[in-house]
């Protein structure tokens, strides 16, 4: 409350009497950007438009040299780890996990190597930060993302800039991408440019390790038409009962664009947030105001188990990168390098979700329910070793 009073001074000084540089308050960079910004803002109401974005200039504050050996400080300390995420927490190795500097977000991990980056929100940016399990260390801090007029900046602390319209955290950096083109930054690397294939973009959200990998989900470009909606609607409906195939995921090696496709439908990712609301009766409220928005959880907190992020998990198991993935009613792995293609569990009315976890000795098991009960394969390894006899090769010929 006090720092958002002597902004609201600043900015009465600055606009009207000019009194900014006779006050014994010093403001940061940071602040005197968002006092800019605020008087754009009211210059921009009184002329009936949108004021652009002003943005804090952000300098350099490490070499990458010195970026990579403090990451090789946390490394060293740390070990392989398991993550969890809920709505409102981390748990690495069991334990929560927390940032005093602000709530964590997206995240990037692998449990191969215990490594993970986070994103926290401060103010008019977001933060990405390194750390491994159980080092006990202070997160090193990454990069910076900025919006930008034309998406978003990304800023690391050795300098270099990244401009687009996805920012994707990766266990040890992270992936910037726009149309056409994906960049993939690793801590104390060169980065590196790739490709994305015609007709897709990368995914908002990665339930992978793409460090071990190399793999990035795409999710296929809106159909924009009215008559490619109508279709994409219906094709999107038959996927999710099983009537016929609906490949609105791709998961693609970035280094030699090999992929693998993935047959979920692009649909079910928003939740309904209802507004304004008054209790009629004991048993129903009226509200005035319902939005659709994308999430990873239900408003109860629960997870959206309709959104793609729960149903496609890869990872590095002991014998090479998998990918495990639901559809309607089947849950599907693949061997990524062999393109084998594996039934773990089936069920005609439906999967209702899956669990995949990997120890971090790289064990992996797959959970899923099944309307009233439940199946487990506790170790995939042994699975495909047991059932390579009836494995069959995936069909790219729709792609």
């Amino acid at each position: 409350m006090l720092l958002y009073k002597k902004l609201i001074m600043l900015l009465f000084c600055t606009s009207l009497i000019g009194c900014y540089n006779t006050q014994s308050y010093k403001p940061t960079p940071e602040q005197q950007a968002l006092v800019k910004q605020m008087q754009a803002k009211m210059l921009a109401s009184m002329q009936g438009r949108t004021a652009p974005t002003i943005q804090p200039e952000i300098k350099a504050e490490l070499t990458e040299q010195s970026l990579l050996a403090k990451k090789q400080q946390i490394f060293d300390l740390g070990k392989p780890g398991v993550f969890r995420s809920t709505k409102n927490q981390l748990l690495v190795n069991g334990k929560p996990f927390i940032d005093r500097e602000g709530r964590i977000g997206k995240i990037g991990k692998s449990e191969v190597s215990g490594e993970f980056t986070y994103l926290i929100s401060n103010g008019l940016q977001k933060i990405l930060k390194y750390n491994r399990a159980d080092s006990n260390q202070e997160s090193l801090k990454v990069a910076t993302i900025l919006k930008d007029i034309e998406g978003i900046k990304v800023v690391t602390v050795s300098g270099s800039i990244f401009k687009g319209s996805h920012f994707t955290p990766t266990a040890n950096g992270f992936l910037v991408s726009r149309a056409g083109t994906v960049f993939k930054y690793v801590i104390g690397e060169k980065e590196q440019v790739y490709p994305v294939k015609q007709g897709y973009h990368v995914a908002s959200f990665q339930n992978g390790d793409v460090s071990a990998t190399n793999y990035v989900l795409l999710e296929k470009d809106e159909d924009t038409s009215q008559s490619g909606g109508l279709m994409s609607s219906f094709k999107g409906l038959g996927s999710t009962l099983g009537l016929n195939k609906d490949y609105g995921y791709l998961l693609v090696n970035i280094d030699n664009n090999d992929f693998i496709p993935v047959n979920i439908s692009t649909g079910g990712k928003n939740i309904t947030i209802m507004s304004n609301c008054r209790k009629k009766n004991n048993f129903v409220n009226e509200c005035e105001n319902s939005d659709s928005v994308e999430s990873l959880y239900e408003a109860d907190g629960r997870p959206n188990y309709s959104h793609y992020y729960w149903s496609v998990n890869w990872l590095m198991s002991k014998n090479g990168p998998i990918v495990i993935y639901k559809e309607s009613s089947e849950v599907k792995l693949v061997e990524l390098e062999s393109k084998r293609i594996y039934t773990l569990f089936k069920r005609m009315l439906g999967v209702n979700y899956i669990d995949v976890k990997q120890n971090a000795n790289g064990k992996v098991s797959v959970f899923a329910k099944l309307g009233f009960s439940s199946e487990e394969v506790s170790d995939v390894d042994t699975f495909i070793k047991d059932n390579r006899n009836i494995s069959e090769i995936v069909d790219l010929t729709d792609i």
